[in-house]
This record gives C-alpha cells, sequence and structure tokens, in this order.
C-alpha cells in the first residue's frame, strides 16, 4: 500500500533532497506553488500535506482536505500558526511541526542579518549585480564597536 504526500512551497533546489530521504519510498507530490484556497484540489489522492509557514492551512482548507480524506497536516516549520489546529482536531487530522531548531542556527542567522543591515551589505550586493562598482556615501557604516 502507498502513502501519498503532497509536499507544498518546494523550492527546486529541495527536490534532490526530497527524493534522496525518501528511504520509505512514499509517492510524493512535489508541488512548487504554497497551499492556498484555489488549488487546495492539488492534494487529491494524498493521504498527507506537508506545508511550509507561508501555507494557507485555515479552516476552510483544512474542511476541503478532511474531505478528500486527508488525515496528516505536516509542516516543517516551528511555528504552527499557519494551520488552525482547532479545525484539524475537529477534523481528526493529526498535525505535526519540527520541535526546535538548534539555537545556534537561529542565533547565527541573526547576527548574520544584523551585520548585513548594519555594514550595508545587501545595498552593495544589489549595485554590484547591477554592475554599478563605486563605492557610494550611503554604503559606509559605523564600527560595531562604536555603536
Amino acid at each position: 500500500m502507498s502513502f501519498k504526500i503532497t509536499a507544498y512551497g518546494v523550492r527546486s533546489n529541495e527536490v534532490e533532497s526530497f527524493n534522496k530521504l525518501n528511504k520509505y519510498d512514499f509517492e510524493l507530490n512535489l508541488l512548487s506553488e504554497n497551499l492556498a484556497a484555489d488549488n487546495v484540489q492539488t492534494a487529491a489522492g494524498s493521504d498527507a500535506v506537508l506545508l511550509r509557514g507561508n501555507n494557507l492551512a485555515d479552516k476552510r482548507n483544512l474542511d476541503r482536505l478532511n474531505e478528500m480524506g486527508i488525515k496528516y497536516v505536516f509542516t516543517r516549520t516551528v511555528g504552527y500558526n499557519h494551520i488552525d489546529v482547532a479545525a484539524a482536531k475537529a477534523n481528526g487530522q493529526l498535525v505535526a511541526y519540527v520541535p526546535g531548531y538548534s539555537p545556534y542556527s537561529v542565533a547565527e542567522l541573526a547576527f548574520t542579518l544584523g551585520l548585513t543591515l548594519q555594514r550595508n551589505t545587501a545595498l552593495a550586493a544589489y549595485r554590484s549585480s547591477q554592475k554599478d562598482f563605486r563605492v557610494q556615501p550611503d554604503e559606509f557604516a559605523t564600527e560595531i564597536h562604536d555603536l
């Protein structure tokens, strides 16, 4: 018996990983678009859906998934506020989420984003992508120890 999972919001660079890590040979329906009210029917024939944080798992969509027999609603995020958990429970749908991320990866990302903003790195990178390699006055930044 095959178990089919429709995964939404799958980036092209993730497809290989999905297939490589599918050690139980689930039937995968990998979709690049996010789950929304106008495409919920793309999960038809599936046993489960796998969502991202920007996918719409509100009562309406969960009810429609339930009508299709989908009893498993998974998200590949720590947060699950994009899923109406009460509606899923009322439908008898099982919801699962990532229990946690490495605190180091979260801290490193925050630090990197802070440096990117403070040092105007995104602005300089954008200008470089436009073939403008001049150093502009708005690209200078205060050194961190002086902040």
